[in-house]
């Protein structure tokens, strides 16, 4: 489910968006700036939309692909979702639906650069008919397993 996000200018980290309407400890006021989806629901679209993981080893060569591929929603201006009363709920935007963005290919365009993913990366693919974002599953990309090798402790 989309959540609601503050806008607020931190002195020494710039523009940022949070998840709550809590002032923050530099006395700054935050602004209202609307709904949008959560970190996993933009990957859930993603993946939707392209029948790739949103993230893993294939991820820079993806993104040099798809460029041009979608372009931010007009009707949203890339929110996915329309304020309705008075900031305690939200409408999808019946342009994208809650994507944020619409593709800009067609079927063949687009099969063509999933492809050339798939050619160079064949684990990115991701099953693309997600009926429900609510419910659906994500797939991610590849784990790294990083292990620490740390000293034996010295007896004393």
């Amino acid at each position: 489910m989309p959540i609601r996000y503050w806008r607020h200018q931190c002195p020494g980290l710039g523009e940022h968006l949070l998840a709550s309407a809590q002032p923050c400890a530099c006395g700054r006021p935050v602004v209202y700036d609307g709904w949008s989806n959560t970190r996993d629901e933009a990957m859930a679209w993603f993946q939707s939309l392209f029948g790739l993981k949103a993230t893993g080893f294939h991820a820079s060569w993806m993104w040099r692909v798809l460029d041009g591929a979608a372009a931010r929603c007009a009707s949203c201006g890339g929110r996915g979702y329309f304020d309705e009363q008075d900031h305690r709920s939200c409408a999808p935007c019946p342009n994208c639906h809650g994507a944020g963005y619409t593709l800009a290919l067609g079927a063949d365009g687009l099969a063509a650069r999933r492809g050339l993913v798939l050619e160079k990366y064949p684990d990115a693919a991701a099953p693309a008919d997600l009926r429900t974002l609510e419910f659906a599953e994500l797939v991610h990309g590849q784990r790294i397993d990083v292990r620490v090798e740390r000293p034996l402790a010295m007896a004393g």
